[in-house]
């Protein structure tokens, strides 16, 4: 019994994102729809009153329509539209006070005036449409550039670091504690160097088709070596690997492959809590290799799970605890896409409990004999 109350509880608290997320597109759709509908109402107590006839009315009420489109959706412009219409049948049509029409050409104005302000409220939605998208790729476009810009400027002096720190040692000898410290100059500019070449073929990706050089790539190997990196990086995270696949062979870029790959560690590193565990396992199924990470300490909303592999996109959550561009999984997954394979949260491990997981899966390489 308990347990049947459980599931009921967890289909209904499931079912909650979506209501709300329903509820609030119908609050915005009537906070849209309300100004148009509150200005036919003011336009056809005046015309009445002023006795004006159907067509001066019908004119007036298509200046309202146009304006409606030009700051709302289709949908709202459209109620507009028909509450016009019925309006114009109320208020100015013969008989008055009834939705009943008598003349064929009253029929016939009704009909042309619902069509013109439906075909005029489609065309200006999609000019603003197709504004707005031009807009955003500009903006996109200006980004990518900025990126780039700066982390051509960024590995110039970080070169010379890594330069000068090495040429410390050669210098003379050096004590314990300012060897330790040239020792600790070089390794972190280095690290920088590597995140800002990082963020340049990231910049670079995001605007370019993928067209990756393909070899055969063992990714347990290269989810080894990627381990055994974050598990210096991030002393306080317990990363580990698990291997339940025989073959790992797959055929792929290995410069590509591993970006993907970091930014799935990157991004369990970052936001699991300290001491926690990162798990990362490679399992085989058929002619499918699968690599699993998860960590726990961060959440991803129900409502937000269908959009972290846009362009940009970063959860409320994250958004002003964690530094970050927002590209990270768009590239991971444009990545793998052009491997033939996927990318996907893992709804058996995401939970809401602070459990993250995601599933990255290529196919395996055909071995001829």
């Amino acid at each position: 019994m308990r347990s049947e109350e459980a599931a009921y509880r967890g289909k209904t608290l499931a079912a909650m994102p979506r209501t709300n997320t329903i509820r609030r597109s119908f609050i915005r759709a009537g906070i849209r729809t309300a100004p148009g509908c509150l200005a036919i109402c003011v336009i056809t107590y005046i015309c009445y009153h002023l006795r004006l006839n159907l067509s001066i009315t019908g004119f007036v009420y298509l200046i309202v329509v146009v304006l409606q489109s030009l700051v709302g959706s289709f949908g709202s412009s459209a109620v507009v539209s028909l509450v016009a219409v019925l309006c114009l049948d109320f208020f100015f049509t013969p008989p008055v006070f009834s939705f009943e029409v008598t003349d064929p050409l009253d029929i016939l104005a009704l009909i042309s005036f619902l069509t013109t302000g439906l075909v005029i409220t489609r065309l200006t939605t999609k000019a603003r449409k197709a504004n707005h998208a031009a807009a955003a790729a500009e903006a996109e476009l200006f980004r990518g550039a900025i990126l780039d810009a700066l982390a051509h400027e960024f590995k110039t002096p970080l070169a010379t670091i890594v330069t000068a720190a090495g040429g410390l040692r050669e210098l003379g000898p050096l004590r314990a504690e300012q060897l330790e410290l040239a020792d600790a100059v070089e390794t972190e500019a280095v690290r920088l160097s590597s995140l800002t070449s990082r963020l340049l073929r990231t910049a670079r990706l995001d605007r370019e088709q993928l067209k990756p050089k393909m070899e055969l790539t063992d990714m347990a190997d290269l989810v080894g070596a990627l381990a055994e990196q974050y598990s210096r990086q991030w002393t306080d995270r317990k990363v580990s690997i698990r291997k339940g696949a025989a073959v790992t062979d797959v055929m792929g870029d290995a410069e590509l492959l591993q970006l993907a790959l970091r930014q799935l560690l990157d991004n369990a590193c970052k936001y699991s809590v300290v001491g926690s565990a990162v798990t990362v396992s490679i399992d085989a199924k058929e002619d499918w290799l699968a690599i699993r990470t998860s960590n726990s300490g961060s959440v991803i909303r129900p409502n937000e799970r269908s959009n972290i592999f846009e362009r940009f996109y970063r959860g409320a959550e994250v958004r002003h605890k964690t530094p970050g561009s927002g590209l990270g999984l768009y590239v991971a997954r444009k990545i793998v896409h052009a491997h033939g394979g996927s990318l996907n949260l893992d709804t058996g491990i995401t939970t809401d409990n602070q459990d993250t997981g995601f599933c990255l899966t290529l196919p395996l390489a055909v071995r001829e004999y």
